[in-house]
């Protein structure tokens, strides 16, 4: 894992491509007022419009998002290698949409929450329609925003969107990631999508997860494993499959 510091930011050009981004923007502005019309407590957050609906409603589950396969693109960025320490198997992933109209904006904020101390998380966020040029702000500096860019922030670091002078909404999606499981993320289903890695097309991962040796030459034979990831033919794989 390349790990990025808590006060830093990043991007990852093409994340999306023009069409995925037209794409997820269309359904953002068509199906914003049953978003908007799902209820959530002033306590919850500060936030105006459809960002204040970030904790009732996860973008990721929309079927007509899904087939994006957003979740699985996470698993390739460099910050989510595997490493011999941690293969970073799992994300808990919060993600919501930004529809800013005129005179709406998304005030200065970074995202430490509760227990910052303790917290595994990166804010991510990509542009996907608006009025041309337009810009986030970075840490105090303003970056044009550019379609499909995906952009991840360490939980301290500060940024904001000024307000929308235009008739066009500005359209974008944001996403907090989370690689370590916290007691805050269970049981919110509606906000918190938990996903794992996809492991089942890679013998490579297999291979250095059983701790099979590397020939020469190829992967060499993978054991035969189930859907855990064990050697069916392991003791571990016996006990475990007694308990499903």
């Amino acid at each position: 894992m390349v790990h990025l510091d808590p006060n830093d930011h990043t991007e990852f050009e093409n994340f999306l491509t023009h069409e995925e981004c037209s794409h997820i923007a269309h359904i953002i502005r068509r199906d914003e007022h049953k978003v908007l019309a799902i209820p959530h407590t002033s306590r919850e957050n500060d936030y105006k419009g459809l960002t204040a609906k970030h904790t009732v409603y996860n973008f990721l589950n929309h079927p007509d998002i899904r087939p994006l396969n957003i979740e699985e693109r996470l698993f390739d960025l460099p910050i989510f290698t595997p490493t011999t320490d941690d293969w970073y198997n799992e994300l808990w992933i919060q993600c919501w949409g930004n529809c800013l109209h005129q005179n709406e904006n998304i005030p200065l904020h970074c995202h430490e929450g509760d227990n910052e101390d303790d917290k595994s998380l990166y804010a991510m966020s990509i542009y996907l329609d608006g009025p041309d040029p337009c810009y986030t702000h970075w840490n105090g500096t303003p970056q044009r925003n550019e379609r499909g860019t995906l952009h991840v922030a360490g939980k301290f670091f500060e940024h904001e969107v000024k307000t929308n002078v235009h008739t066009q909404p500005r359209i974008s999606m944001a996403m907090d990631v989370y690689w370590k499981h916290e007691t805050m993320l269970d049981n919110n289903y509606r906000r918190i999508k938990h996903v794992r890695r996809p492991i089942h097309a890679s013998t490579d991962y297999k291979r250095r997860l059983l701790g099979s040796p590397t020939p020469m030459s190829g992967h060499g034979m993978i054991p035969a494993t189930d859907k855990y990831g064990y050697n069916v033919g392991s003791k571990d794989w016996y006990e475990e499959s007694k308990d499903d």
